[in-house]
């Protein structure tokens, strides 16, 4: 039993006792044991002990760290685009919020008024917060009504410098706080303080272009006024005998346009018809339908073109035209016939902006040039088109607005223009045989439309919508000004963000910027679409606001509108 235990073990002790045998054997490389007499000189193999070898090397482990940072890169991607996205959607927001506030506002005040609100107490808190408005106008003579910034009043109220007095034209300098007319003899006189500032000149209209009025008098000159010497004009006049009445002398004011040099006095142009300013520019119309134009002021040598005057070689990449030098817009004025033979046509209107200009001519063509950052021109907003110094014809702009008639059948027969924005009247007539719209929004081609286009991120567009650019004319929204009928503007008076509107009924509506009240509906929120300018508060008379909202002013034939950036008047002429 023994001996069988032994021998059982016998194999492993052996197998264990070779083993440590071999492990203190030598090891021999070939490499060492040749290499000497291969090569020369003796070789020695590199051996790594456990001392040399990198442990924490780990394939699988390295692969793991690897997949665990590409994981928190793209962690850190998402975070990144959902905080971005998070941003966008809080200025979009805010943004929206800011522009619908004037809507959202006085929804809300309506919703007071409505007993819709949802207790008696938030209705009690409107109540009270209600502004009282209280009138001057006594029943009696004419007045200038005057409401925005200078006399701080959201509503016409009487200047009581101007009782009685009736006017040819009138003007606001808003920075000297200076309200400045044309009496009937056709002076210049200070409404404010009745001093008459220029006597004499017979004049008819008035503009403002800078620190510079420009008069058009009587004779069909512009005698150019600078606001800065207004109080000494007297260095402008010299004094000539009558020659019917020797012992006479009357006052010339020598300051003027010089138009001798452009108009071809030979065959009668001779007068000055109509005129507009910009910022800087000047567009006038002869007595011969030509339009000519000139800068308004050249002083400064850095200042840019936009196109505004018409003419290829007064572009953006050229020098300033000098001041009151007049130049013919030869593209505006002449065409060609289908021949390729030059032939004249007839301005009868032109408008300007701040940087653009729109005409039209005899035959209802509408054309603009100059600055297009907003669409102002109706044409593509894009770098090439950012400023055309040349007229183009734009009546196919309104072609999708007119059904059955195309580009020569659109007429425009009015325009005008704020500092960013356009306004035309438009009327189709089309050729028989046409039909005229086929479904139930049909066009009445025998109506006057009014479109709008440019900036109307102060509501200037009037179509209900605040926006900074628009390209594509969109109509003015009259049907917003109650009541509701066949609506005809007889004068547009356009602030640079606002206008007014005198309707054929003699109705005031205005829409636009109304941070001063300069739209005169009794509040200080601009308004996006034609909003009707409440009736004129009497002398001793008080109104609350909503009360005063549902009454509605009603000019007689002979009164006007005025208005400046932040300041409107109404005047008897």
């Amino acid at each position: 039993m023994m001996l069988s235990r032994v021998s059982a073990r016998l194999p492993r002790c052996l197998i264990a006792h070779s083993r440590r045998l071999y492990s203190m054997t030598p090891q021999f490389d070939e490499s060492e044991m040749f290499g000497e007499k291969l090569e020369g000189k003796p070789y020695k193999a590199k051996r790594l002990n456990k001392f040399d070898y990198d442990w924490t090397k780990d394939v699988k482990h390295q692969a793991s760290q690897e997949e665990i940072e590409s994981r928190y890169v793209k962690m850190m991607k998402l975070n990144a685009i959902f905080k971005g996205l998070g941003l966008f959607v809080l200025i979009g927001g805010g943004a929206t919020l800011y522009l619908s506030w004037p809507n959202i506002k006085s929804k809300y005040i309506m919703l007071g008024k409505s007993n819709q609100l949802p207790s008696d107490g938030s209705e009690a808190i409107f109540a009270k917060k209600e502004p009282v408005l209280v009138g001057n106008v006594s029943k009696e003579g004419t007045h200038v009504l005057m409401f925005g910034q200078m006399n701080k009043s959201t509503i016409p109220k009487a200047i009581k410098e101007a009782f009685n007095k009736e006017l040819k034209d009138l003007i606001i300098l808003d920075d000297k706080k200076k309200c400045l007319g044309v009496d009937q003899a056709g002076n210049l006189v200070d409404i404010l303080s009745d001093d008459v500032i220029l006597r004499g000149q017979k004049l008819e209209q008035l503009k403002l272009s800078g620190k510079t009025i420009y008069a058009l008098n009587k004779d069909g000159k512009i005698l150019i006024i600078p606001v800065g010497h207004i109080d000494n004009l007297s260095k402008y006049l010299d004094y000539h005998r009558s020659w019917l009445f020797p012992w006479r002398k009357y006052p010339v004011y020598n300051n003027q346009i010089d138009i001798n040099h452009v108009f071809n006095t030979r065959k009668g142009e001779k007068k000055i018809s109509q005129f507009d300013v910009g910022k800087d520019h000047l567009v006038l119309i002869s007595n011969h339908g030509k339009a000519y134009t000139c800068s308004t002021d050249g002083s400064d040598g850095n200042k840019e073109s936009f196109g505004q005057f018409g003419i290829p070689y007064f572009s953006k990449f050229d020098t300033f035209p000098v001041a009151h030098e007049l130049h013919e817009i030869e593209m505006l004025n002449n065409s060609f016939d289908q021949s390729g033979k030059v032939i004249s046509k007839s301005i009868e209107q032109v408008a300007c902006g701040d940087y653009h200009t729109l005409a039209r001519d005899s035959l209802g063509n509408l054309y603009s040039f100059g600055w297009n950052r907003f669409g102002q021109l109706a044409m593509p907003i894009s770098y090439k088109s950012e400023s055309i110094p040349y007229p183009k014809i734009i009546n196919g702009a309104f072609n999708a607005h007119f059904p059955g008639a195309n580009a020569l059948d659109i007429k425009c027969i009015d325009l005008n223009c704020s500092a960013e924005t356009s306004y035309v009247t438009m009327k189709a007539s089309p050729k028989s045989g046409h039909i005229v719209g086929e479904s139930k929004k049909a066009i009445d081609m025998n109506k006057e439309h009014y479109f709008a286009f440019g900036n109307g991120l102060e509501g200037e567009l009037g179509n209900g919508i605040y926006k900074n650019s628009q390209q594509e004319p969109t109509r003015i929204k009259f049907e917003n000004a109650k009541p509701v009928g066949d609506i005809k503007v007889k004068q547009w008076y356009t602030g640079p963000h606002h206008v007014i509107c005198k309707l054929d009924d003699g109705r005031l509506v205005a829409w636009g910027r109304n941070d001063s009240g300069q739209l005169g509906i009794g509040k200080k929120i601009k308004q996006s679409k034609p909003t009707n300018v409440p009736a004129v508060l009497l002398q001793g008379q008080s109104k609350k606001l909503s009360d005063l909202s549902e009454t509605i002013i009603t000019l007689n034939p002979n009164e006007r509108v005025f208005t400046s950036s932040s300041t409107s008047c109404i005047y008897n002429y």
